[in-house]
């Protein structure tokens, strides 16, 4: 039914004739076409004003729970964004050693970060090969004693002089070459131990050099893997170019916001404090690659920051 406004040529007066003449039906469509590209305009002027207001909450001022005159901080993991104090929430509850220890449902801090296994940065422990336990990658049987096997294939990885510098300072050749000595176990049917990819090494490597791998599992994949995430989809690719990519993603990410990663390091009232790759991996876990999506951001090295550009 129409609204009672009429308009002349759409709904001309009763006193108009039927039939018409071919002018005024072209006359006719003509004007239907002006009026659906006008309202097609304007909901497209609606959609950008959403937006924009939907980019502003995260930059205005929130007064009441920021205090007067602060902006509201935001931390980026991949094409995620998370306003700093949920994030800096996030890690204090993660890492409240005293509550875990008694809770039913606990967190993996501080038994996968400072419990059990050695010192050594280079030296695997049995009870190291099974530490991805902790971080709810439970290791099988026959995953342990494949890991057995390759234990001084992995041990000499982890002796790559680049791991000696944290990630943010890495620099990108030496990254590349330390990421495939970590992974390149996995892309040789002779030697990948089975049941094992790059979620449960990485959950063994970071343990030995925290500052300098990262961790990985499906929810950091959420956070920096997608048509509009740092690191594109692709199939046929190996575990060493994935882990190259994820690695460098996450490094750029770390680099970029130095100031908000220290304040998460305090975050954690620890006398020894996380390392940026370890509070990252929090973040990622608990975001469940969900919260306001950085769509509205450039993330990352390449894909997000080429679009913008364009």
């Amino acid at each position: 039914m129409r609204s009672g406004l009429l308009c002349s040529i759409c709904d001309p007066p009763q006193t108009t004739k039927c039939g018409g003449s071919r002018r005024r039906q072209s006359r006719a469509s003509a004007h239907h076409s002006r009026r659906s590209d006008a309202a097609l305009l304007m909901r497209v002027s609606k959609v950008t004003r959403t937006a924009r207001a939907a980019l502003q909450a995260l930059r205005v001022t929130n007064v009441g729970r920021y205090g007067a005159g602060m902006e509201q901080r935001t931390v980026r993991i991949g094409q995620v964004v998370v306003p700093l104090a949920t994030a800096s929430a996030w890690v204090r509850e993660y890492t409240n050693a005293s509550q875990n220890v008694v809770s039913e449902r606990p967190f993996a801090f501080p038994a996968y970060d400072y419990n059990g296994g050695t010192t050594e940065r280079d030296h695997l422990t049995d009870g190291d090969l099974l530490a991805p336990g902790l971080l709810n990658v439970p290791v099988k049987i026959r995953s342990f004693y494949g890991l057995q096997r390759v234990r001084t294939r992995l041990e000499a990885a982890l002796r790559h002089r680049a791991l000696e510098s944290p990630l943010a300072e890495m620099d990108p050749g030496g990254l590349r070459l330390a990421v495939r000595a970590l992974y390149e176990v996995l892309d040789d049917p002779t030697t990948r131990p089975w049941g094992v990819g790059g979620t449960t090494l990485s959950k063994i490597f970071h343990r030995k050099r925290p500052h300098s791998i990262v961790l990985h599992d499906r929810w950091v994949r959420a956070c920096y893997v997608g048509n509009d995430a740092p690191v594109s989809r692709a199939t046929g690719r190996s575990w060493v170019d994935y882990m190259i990519l994820v690695t460098h993603a996450i490094r750029h990410d770390i680099a970029s916001q130095p100031e908000v990663f220290r304040d998460l390091q305090a975050a954690t009232g620890q006398p020894e404090p996380l390392s940026h790759a370890r509070l990252l991996d929090i973040l990622a876990w608990n975001s469940k690659g969900e919260v306001a999506p950085a769509a509205v951001c450039p993330l990352g090295p390449d894909t997000l920051a080429a679009r913008m550009k364009g």
